[in-house]
């Protein structure tokens, strides 16, 4: 008897800091208004996922880059290819998965939100932080919303539903239940709210970012698939640099004088060739040499290719 007269005293409790909350705006109650009943179950922790991917590099980034190095306009331009090699989207993307974890719970607990977050996947541009709900202060979310007044009956409510429970040793049992249902609501809410300001406000910073916030049950399902179509779209990149020759080539700095370097390196070597060939054909004649006695003159030869010509005609004498 004294069991249930418990029981319907703490469903009274919840159902009424759910009629307090009846009023609030639908698209910031966190999903407060939605408890309704009490759910008897070990504490829940619940989690969500935010699937990140950087769809370009703020150009803000590189241009601060280069104005921090030192030398003159050559050396500028030669650092804008440079930083643009550098600061790619998986740069990005890594700079982001730090940030997150540090800055959001922060946010969140500010409103009253105990959460945890970690990066939990990273490729190239894409990048995966999970965030955990630990513990959310529905009174505190109250007056973040200018509810004050009904913050107040809240914990009046509260404080009577457990003072209650503790006549029966079931406090924690209640705290558990209304943290457990509180919890998922609030990463529900939480969820919608972060895939959609999350790009705005990093958009400001000028990162273009896609965002796929997702529950827990979900996130398996679009992970893999997402992968996949990462995975297909890396082979097509391949496959085009592959056919236009360029799968190995990268720039760096001085490339174009080497090339040009290069190229006039093969035409002075052929041309060279060309003077070996003409020398090693050339046939000396009658009238080449003039014997005078037991020495030898070479006569000697001027124009294109002439002290090759005279070296041969002086090692064929001898």
């Amino acid at each position: 008897m004294l069991h249930r007269s418990f029981w319907c005293l703490a469903c009274l409790v919840v159902v009424h800091s759910a009629r307090i909350t009846n009023d609030l705006d639908e698209e910031d109650d966190f999903g407060i208004q939605e408890i309704s009943h009490l759910e008897t179950e070990e504490p829940e922790h619940p989690s969500f996922y935010l699937n990140i991917l950087v769809l370009s590099t703020p150009d803000a980034i590189t241009d601060q880059k280069v104005a921090e190095m030192k030398g003159g306009p050559i050396m500028k331009k030669l650092a804008v290819h440079m930083v643009h090699r550098k600061v790619t989207k998986g740069f990005i993307a890594g700079k982001v998965a730090e940030m997150i974890p540090s800055m959001l719970p922060e946010k969140l607990s500010d409103m009253g939100i105990d959460a945890e977050a970690d990066e939990v996947f990273r490729r190239g541009a894409f990048t995966v932080v999970r965030m955990t709900i630990l513990k959310a202060n529905l009174t505190k979310l109250l007056t973040m919303q200018g509810a004050e007044g009904r913050a107040a009956k809240l914990d009046t409510a509260m404080g009577w539903g457990r003072s209650v429970a503790r006549w029966f040793g079931a406090e924690e049992t209640l705290d558990d239940a209304v943290n457990g249902a509180l919890n998922r609501k609030v990463a529900t809410k939480m969820c919608e709210k972060l895939g959609e300001v999350l790009p705005e406000k990093l958009a400001e910073k000028g990162i273009d970012l896609n965002v796929t916030a997702l529950l827990e049950a979900d996130e398996a399902k679009h992970f893999f698939n997402f992968l996949k179509i990462l995975d297909a779209d890396t082979a097509a990149t391949e496959r085009s640099r592959a056919a236009d020759g360029a799968s190995n080539q990268h720039w760096r700095p001085g490339q174009k004088m080497r090339e040009r370097n290069a190229k006039r390196r093969d035409t002075d070597t052929s041309d060279m060739k060309d003077e070996f060939a003409n020398a090693e054909d050339a046939e000396l004649g009658a009238d080449t040499l003039e014997q005078e006695g037991t020495e030898t003159t070479v006569k000697t030869y001027s124009g294109p290719g002439h002290r090759i010509r005279n070296a041969l005609a002086k090692r064929r004498d001898q």
